[in-house]
């Protein structure tokens, strides 16, 4: 994980987004693709059973 570079006068609001961006970017990279996947197919199931 890369160290966030903060700048003079950042709000805590600002220090929390460059702490959070590669812990969401990491966890997207490990789960987003599987999460999709299974909501994707849980949606079709539902399609079909509706027909």
């Amino acid at each position: 994980m890369e160290t966030p570079i903060l700048r003079s006068g950042a709000t805590a609001e600002d220090i929390m987004l460059e702490l959070l961006r590669p812990m969401l970017k990491d966890w997207m990279e490990a789960n987003l693709a599987q999460t999709v996947e299974r909501l994707v197919e849980q949606e079709i199931s539902k399609m079909a059973t509706a027909v």
